[in-house]
């Protein structure tokens, strides 16, 4: 694994030269989403397809990628479906590449998703408005009716009342990055 990171990390530069050379054909943008916490990625994917299809019309090929963490593989499975997602060690060192020229020259800035100034400008959060009818990510019909099936092999019927209760403590939190201090959260915990 190490010797595939360090191949990428030298080849990385070639990648840039060549995404640059095509930005009048076509934009091809990074975004790394934050795959830690099912919550921040849900927000990040669905705020991205609501601004790409309501603000933002730049026609590029938009490339995701996650960190080392995953918090829910089935919802990175849906993901997988509507996004180029590809994989860290690949895209890792072509997003570094282009944060740091960035920061010298704006130019570089449109080949990071939030760097680009429709995004930056667009995902404030009082520029968002979500709508409880309208999601871009979905479960499919066939996982769906899985899920209804043992919902009916444990006893409940379509028709039955469900309660479901929110439990959360910072066990996750604690196991999954034991170095950080994450206790500004701890007003949530139940």
């Amino acid at each position: 694994m190490h010797l595939l990171k360090i191949f990428f990390y030298l080849i990385s530069p070639i990648f840039v030269i060549l995404i640059v050379i095509c930005k009048p054909f076509i934009l091809i943008r990074f975004c790394f989403l934050s795959s830690e916490r099912i919550g921040e990625l849900a927000y990040q994917t669905e705020k991205y397809f609501l601004i790409k299809e309501n603000v933002n019309k730049v026609t590029s090929k938009d490339i995701f990628f996650t960190g080392n963490i995953i918090a829910n593989k089935f919802y990175l499975s849906l993901l997988k479906n509507k996004l180029i997602l590809l994989n860290n060690y690949v895209c890792i060192p072509i997003f570094r590449i282009f944060k740091f020229l960035s920061k010298i020259n704006k130019f570089f800035s449109s080949f990071i998703i939030l760097h680009h100034e429709p995004f930056v400008k667009n995902f404030r959060k009082d520029k968002i408005n979500f709508s409880k009818d309208k999601t871009y990510i979905k479960i499919p019909r066939n996982d769906s009716e899985r899920g209804n099936f043992f919902l009916k092999s444990i006893g409940i019927n379509d028709n039955d009342k469900i309660i479901l209760l929110y439990v959360r403590d910072n066990k996750y939190l604690k196991d999954k990055f034991p170095n950080k201090d994450f206790s500004y959260h701890d007003h949530r915990d139940c």
